[in-house]
């Protein structure tokens, strides 16, 4: 009981001081995903293609472990949902496409396109939920690489198959940071990047 009346009071403090951290941005910082780039990617999507992103001066990219600091999924209808600070959001695809530096465009291996639709769907009745702050993967909050491992295991589990893709743990938790999507090539397709 009086865990949770701390946490409540934290989270009180850390909301508005994520939310000013995440907007801070470093003068000058021009953007390098342009309209050229949004024309070669969205040939590319489906609903279930994730997201790897990382976006120059930001000062949340000092806290996030690895190159991809953010995470996002495609829903399809030109929409995308992405866990913010505010908690979880749907953007349109060319307002979160163009406000970033570089972006991986994957694909999971292991699923089908009906899995990957079926991902999406989940991820979809989450809007509006809280942030996970404490990065416990609850089932009522979630950070953003959260969303997409999350979506994707349950979508796994309709069909009777395991989610092929471990999480790590660090600080006690189990988690999942963006370089492990990319890195892990035999699971996800990497369809486009503007890395180098």
């Amino acid at each position: 009981m009086k865990w949770d009346i701390f946490r409540k009071w934290i989270l009180k403090i850390l909301y508005p001081i994520t939310v000013w951290v995440g907007n801070q941005r470093m003068p000058f910082s021009k953007k390098l995903i342009t309209g050229v780039e949004y024309y070669q990617i969205h040939p590319l999507l489906s609903p279930g293609i994730i997201f790897l992103t990382r976006t120059r001066g930001e000062l949340s990219n000092i806290l996030n472990p690895g190159f991809w600091k953010h995470g996002a999924m495609y829903l399809g209808d030109n929409q995308v949902i992405e866990a913010l600070g505010c908690g979880v959001v749907i953007k349109d695809l060319i307002s979160f496409l163009l406000s970033k530096d570089y972006v991986a465009v994957l694909a999971a291996k292991f699923a089908t396109d009906e899995e990957m639709f079926e991902a999406s769907k989940i991820a979809k009745t989450w809007e509006g939920s809280q942030y996970d702050y404490w990065f416990e993967m609850d089932d009522k909050v979630f950070y953003c690489y959260e969303v997409i491992y999350r979506a994707y295991k349950q979508s796994m589990e309709k069909v009777g198959e395991e989610m092929p893709f471990t999480m790590r743990k660090s600080l006690g938790s189990s988690i999942i940071i963006g370089d492990d999507f990319f890195e892990a090539t035999d699971k996800w397709q990497c369809l486009w990047h503007n890395k180098n």
